[in-house]
């Protein structure tokens, strides 16, 4: 359901709260039919134009005008790794993503600024990424994100590469173009725990049954004494920002 939203009670996700208890499962529901891993990177700058016009996606920039843009745009924002916006926002979105998916880097690139200026800049969202890997490219990508997020520039890194989608570079490139320290970053890459968190997403988007990215879970965000938690809504490949707008309005019409 392309564009669209529906509720799914936490509960229809049991299955994978249990098998994945030290992971906090926002939520399930169908994805759309789309492809949800995009081409390997291509060595070629011809065929990586290409991919990013199929994708709807603008030619590349320069990487460090696009740098420049993604510091922009993200400026001031509180993040906490892959979680971008303030502690204690009403409203939660989690994002589960893989780095290499062209229909993601659509959406990152022509949807998620405006939804990061109008409700993660003003602390009512708080958005995290779960990066979900199907392959090596993906893989390193998600675990160099993770690295850039011990540096406070986790999103930054999320949001360039994206924008990168289809150039064929290092991330150590990206690292650089960010100005953050590439000898840490190395010493970061190899924690466990990023390898944890990487396993655990896909294993939540397998049970859950998540065929497609980027899958949004929107959601008011817990208060320590609810009792029942309130059901999650399912945004799958929004192509507009209006989308976000209903779910973000429904989640904060319900008692946290």
């Amino acid at each position: 359901m392309t564009g669209g939203y529906q509720s799914r009670s936490r509960a229809a996700c049991a299955a994978a709260a249990g098998l994945l208890s030290v992971f906090a499962i926002a939520g399930c529901g169908s994805a759309a039919t789309h492809s949800a891993t995009a081409p390997a990177r291509s060595s070629s700058s011809s065929a990586a134009t290409a991919s990013r016009a199929i994708a709807g996606v603008a030619p590349a920039e320069p990487l460090a005008a696009a740098a420049r843009q993604v510091e922009s745009q993200l400026h001031g924002i509180p993040e906490h790794g892959l979680l971008l916006g303030r502690g204690g926002a009403p409203v939660t979105i989690v994002e589960y993503g893989d780095l290499e998916c062209a229909l993601c880097a659509k959406v990152h690139d022509s949807v998620l600024p405006a939804v990061i200026a109008r409700y993660v800049r003003s602390g009512r969202v708080t958005l995290e990424l779960r990066p979900v890997v199907e392959g090596a490219g993906s893989n390193a990508l998600a675990l160099a994100a993770y690295a850039a997020g011990v540096q406070g520039h986790g999103w930054e890194f999320v949001q360039l590469s994206y924008r990168r989608s289809g150039v064929a570079e290092p991330a150590q490139a990206l690292v650089r173009a960010l100005g953050l320290d590439p000898a840490r970053w190395r010493a970061d890459l190899g924690r466990p725990s990023w390898k944890a968190a990487v396993a655990g997403a896909l294993d939540v988007a397998r049970v859950a049954g998540f065929n497609s990215y980027p899958v949004f879970l929107v959601s008011r965000t817990a208060s320590d004494t609810a009792k029942t938690p309130a059901p999650y809504i399912v945004l799958t490949a929004p192509s507009g920002a209006r989308p976000f707008d209903r779910a973000i309005a429904e989640a904060l019409s319900r008692r946290g």
